[in-house]
């Protein structure tokens, strides 16, 4: 939120002295660990930092704030002054900071990303004015953006998060190649993936899918760049939506199959695939349900919004807000909009609509929402 969102500047020093609060993930954090001690980690455990910055739009997946645009200086200025801090000589005024909290040597902070789960024109907006100043001040930083940006605004990397199902990833093993990932998109970083939801998280099976999605980005080595999991670490006395790689109290800790999953393709980088043949029955798909849209903000406009050249009247509102009229849909602006139309038991029916771009550059789902499969697989994206 607005008033929630971390700043560096606050998280260095005296920790007694930190700024705490409750964040919009429903815990308290008193920033023992800040900026500084997390550059630290990545260096002590050779791994490379991405230090994510406010983009000046809050969680759109609650009501959204945005920085008004002419004070995005501030917000701006603050990112160059942390990567500063951790890149400048210690005679710098920044890297003296440093040298004083301890770490006289620069820390090398190659990757910064602008927001996390932004989108949208707003955040594209705010996103141009960071990767200008980064990029002058700093041409050797890479930005990463927290959405798909396109045209003049084309970065370098994209973030995308993939927390999903065992089926989603072992199906999406081929994702990331030729043919279905379009070129005109920046390469991916992977900020966050895992398992989620169901029976199998922090399981040997859950590792398995991971593997086989895992395998898929390694394979796709010219767009995915990088890859995160996530979470990493997950405190066995607090209550967590998703299984941790390490789960640790305050005596001890225990690995999960994904954190030895993680361990075995860091050690080992695989340059054959081995020809493997499995004779076994599947089932044939039988897709069936009612036709769905789902999209971001009111960046579009529906006509003729027609099943079988009958004009729609009515729909199940899933998320958002939408008004239905004789064949037209208009959806509310600045939320999730998702809608499902028809019959439930239809499986061979004809969708169709008139749909015009009104503004922004967000993208629209198709669904039908396949009643034959169980649990989240019932919401087929087509």
């Amino acid at each position: 939120t607005a008033g929630t969102y971390p700043v560096w500047r606050e998280t260095v020093g005296d920790i007694a002295e930190r700024k705490h609060f409750w964040n919009v993930w429903a815990y308290g954090t008193t920033n023992g660990v800040g900026y500084h001690e997390y550059l630290q980690m990545c260096e002590d455990l050779d791994a490379e930092p991405v230090y994510v910055i406010n983009s000046g739009v809050t969680n759109q997946s609650r009501r959204p704030r945005y920085e008004d645009i002419t004070a995005m200086g501030k917000l701006v200025q603050d990112a160059l002054d942390a990567i500063a801090y951790a890149n400048e000589p210690a005679d710098s005024v920044m890297g003296a900071l440093r040298a004083a909290h301890g770490h006289p040597e620069p820390f090398g902070l190659k990757y910064v990303e602008i927001g996390s789960e932004n989108y949208g024109l707003e955040y594209t907006k705010r996103f141009e004015l960071f990767k200008k100043a980064i990029q002058e001040a700093y041409p050797d930083i890479t930005v990463i953006s927290s959405s798909d940006v396109r045209g003049k605004s084309r970065n370098e990397w994209s973030d995308t998060h993939f927390y999903s199902s065992e089926s989603f990833l072992i199906s999406n093993h081929n994702r990331f190649v030729a043919g279905r990932y379009t070129r005109r998109m920046p390469p991916a970083f992977i900020g966050e993936f895992s398992l989620s939801g169901g029976a199998a998280p922090g399981s040997l099976r859950a590792a398995i899918g991971e593997a086989c999605f895992l395998a898929g980005a390694e394979n796709g080595q010219e767009i995915v760049k990088r890859l995160a999991y996530a979470p990493v670490l997950g405190n066995t006395k607090y209550k967590m939506d998703r299984y941790p790689a390490i789960f640790f109290d305050g005596e001890q800790i225990a690995l999960s199959p994904s954190y030895h999953l993680l361990q075995m393709f860091g050690s080992n980088r695989g340059d054959e695939v081995l020809k493997t043949e499995v004779r076994t029955y599947q089932k044939p798909q039988v897709i069936f349900g009612r036709a769905g849209i789902e999209m971001f903000d009111n960046s579009y406009e529906f006509k003729e919004v027609k099943i079988d050249n009958l004009p729609v009247k009515e729909g199940t509102v899933m998320t958002g807000g939408w008004t239905v009229g004789q064949g037209t849909l208009i959806p509310v602006a600045n939320r999730w909009n998702y809608i499902l139309l028809g019959d439930p038991s239809a499986y061979d029916y004809t969708f169709s609509a008139d749909i015009r771009r009104t503004k922004g550059s967000g993208q629209i789902q198709f669904r039908v929402r396949d009643n034959g499969l169980p649990g989240e697989q019932n919401d087929y994206i087509g």
